[in-house]
C-alpha cells in the first residue's frame, strides 16, 4: 500500500512512528524502532518526490532518512555520525532541489549539512567553525537558489551567512556586531524572524546602535545588507513579538500594536494601520492569502477578530465579528487551501470549530462535513497537502482523531485506522509524497 501522505503516530502498541494516509485510512508504514520504543520520525520536507525527515531506529542513533509512501522504499539516507550517537539533523529546508540541515558527525561539531537524498550525495557543506567547534546554523531560510543562515564562530559571534551548496560558495554576509562576543543582554538581539521575499532576505538584528530590535533587508552582500527600520519593540517574554509574513513581493510586519509594510527600501518601509494600544490588540497570526495578508487584530471596539489587507489603510479591514462583542473568538492555525483560508475560532455558541473564508463576511462561515456522516470538535493542528486539509480532532467516541477535509467536495473523512492512534504531544507533522 503507497501512501499519498505520511505523518508520526503511536497506536499503543508500537511507538511513535512512520505511519501513511492514503487520504481515508491510516496505516504503519515502518516500525523504524521495533516495539514499543520510538523512532520519532521529524521534520518532514518533501524533496523530488520523496519526503526526508530524521528519525531513529534504535541502531544508528537519530539520522537522515527517507520514503517514497512505501515500507520498501522507506531507508537511511546516510549514517552520518557512525557508531549509534547520530548526527541529529535538524532545521531541514529544501533548497533547489536538495535539503540542508545541521548535523553533527561526530568530528566537526554541529555543522551546515546538504542532501540530494542519496548517501553519496549528502556532505558537511563547510568546516566553518574548524575540528569540533560547532557553529549551530539556526534560521535556515531558502532566498532564490540560496540558502541564507546564522552561525556561530569564534571570530565573528553569531552572524549572517549565506551558501549555494558548495564550500567556496558559504560566506558570511555580516557580521551586525561586530567582533568575536555577542553582548550579554537578554534580549532578541541576535539575527532572527528570516523571511524571504523574492531574491532578497528580510530580519531583525542589532548592531549595537540604536534600538535593540531593528529591522533589516539583505542581497547576500555587506554593502547590500541594510537598516530598514530601528525600534520594532520586539520581546516576546512580555506577549510582544514581532511577527515577519511574505506577500508577493512585500512584507508585512507588526511593530506593536501596528501593522506595517516594507518594499525593501527605508523610504518603502510604511505604517499600514494604527491598531488601538490597548491590551493585546497587537496584531498577530499572519498569514499570506493570495495577494492580501491575514492577520488577528482588534479595533478596540470588537474582540481579536479576522482582519484582511492590501497594503493600504481603507484596504485594511475586518473580515467577520465571528465572536460578537468584545471577547474575540480566539483565532488560531491559519492554513491556506485551494485559494480558501482555514482557521479554527469560537463564535461563543458552537464551541471551537474549523473555519473557512474566501476573504468576504457572506464566505466566512463554519466548516461543516456535506455529507453529514463525520462528527468532530476542538479542531487542531491544520495542515495543508495538496487540495487537501488535514486536522486533528476529537471524534465522536471522545478520542483524538485524523481527519481530512476535500475542500473540492466539501467532505470531511476521519482516517480509518485497526488501533487508534495519538500524535505524540498533540502536534501533527505530516507532508505529502
Amino acid at each position: 500500500m503507497k501512501a499519498s501522505a505520511v505523518f508520526a503516530a503511536t497506536d499503543g502498541t508500537h511507538g511513535n512512528e512512520l505511519w501513511g494516509t492514503d487520504g481515508r485510512r491510516a496505516f504503519l508504514l515502518r516500525d523504524m524502532a521495533p516495539g514499543s520504543a520510538s523512532s520519532e520520525p521529524a521534520e518532514f520536507v518533501e524533496l523530488n518526490g520523496r519526503v526526508l525527515f530524521s528519525a531513529d531506529d534504535g541502531v544508528h542513533g537519530r539520522e537522515l532518512w527517507s520514503t517514497d509512501g512505501t515500507p520498501a522504499g522507506t531507508r537511511l539516507v546516510a549514517d552520518i555520525s557512525p557508531g549509534g550517537e547520530g548526527s541529529s539533523p535538524m532545521s531541514l529546508t529544501v533548497v533547489d532541489g536538495q535539503v540542508f540541515f545541521q548535523a553533527n558527525d561526530g568530528q566537526h561539531g554541529a555543522e551546515l549539512w546538504v542532501s540530494d537524498g542519496t548517501a553519496a550525495g549528502t556532505h558537511m557543506v563547510k568546516d566553518i567553525g574548524g575540528p569540533m567547534t560547532g557553529v549551530y546554523p539556526y534560521n535556515l531560510t531558502a532566498v532564490g537558489d540560496e540558502l541564507f543562515f546564522s552561525a556561530t564562530d569564534s571570530e565573528h559571534g553569531r552572524a549572517l551567512w549565506r551558501s549555494d551548496g558548495t564550500e567556496a560558495g558559504t560566506m558570511l554576509v555580516k557580521d551586525f556586531y561586530p567582533g568575536p562576543f555577542d553582548p550579554p543582554v537578554p534580549l532578541p538581539i541576535f539575527p532572527a524572524h528570516f523571511t524571504a521575499v523574492d531574491d532578497q532576505l528580510f530580519l531583525t538584528a542589532w548592531d549595537g546602535a540604536g534600538s535593540y530590535s531593528q529591522l533589516w533587508v539583505t542581497d547576500g552582500t555587506e554593502e547590500g545588507t541594510v537598516r530598514l527600520y530601528d525600534g520594532l519593540g520586539d520581546n516576546p517574554r512580555i506577549g510582544r513579538p514581532v511577527v515577519l509574513t511574505a506577500v508577493e513581493d512585500t512584507l508585512f510586519f507588526n511593530r506593536g500594536e501596528d501593522l506595517w509594510k516594507s518594499d525593501g527600501t527605508p523610504e518603502g518601509t510604511v505604517l499600514v494601520k494604527d491598531f488601538p494600544s490597548a491590551g493585546f490588540s497587537l496584531p498577530s497570526r499572519f498569514s499570506a492569502f493570495g495577494d492580501r495578508i491575514a492577520l488577528v487584530a482588534s479595533n478596540g471596539e470588537h474582540g481579536a477578530e479576522l482582519w484582511i489587507s492590501d497594503g493600504t489603510a481603507q484596504g485594511t479591514r475586518m473580515v467577520k465579528d465571528i465572536a460578537p462583542g468584545g471577547e474575540g473568538s480566539g483565532i488560531g492555525d491559519f492554513t491556506v487551501v485551494d485559494e480558501l483560508l482555514f482557521f479554527t475560532a469560537d463564535d461563543g455558541i458552537h464551541g471551537r470549530g474549523l473555519w473557512m473564508s474566501d476573504g468576504t463576511e457572506a464566505g466566512t462561515r463554519m466548516v461543516t462535513d456535506r455529507s453529514h456522516d463525520t462528527t468532530w470538535t476542538q479542531p487542531t493542528n491544520l495542515r495543508a497537502v495538496g487540495d487537501s486539509l488535514y486536522f486533528s480532532a476529537t471524534d465522536a467516541n471522545q478520542a483524538v482523531a485524523l481527519f481530512r477535509l476535500d475542500s473540492d467536495r466539501g467532505e470531511v473523512t476521519q482516517l480509518a485506522s485497526t488501533q487508534p492512534i495519538s500524535l505524540l504531544y498533540g502536534t501533527l507533522q505530516i507532508a505529502g509524497v
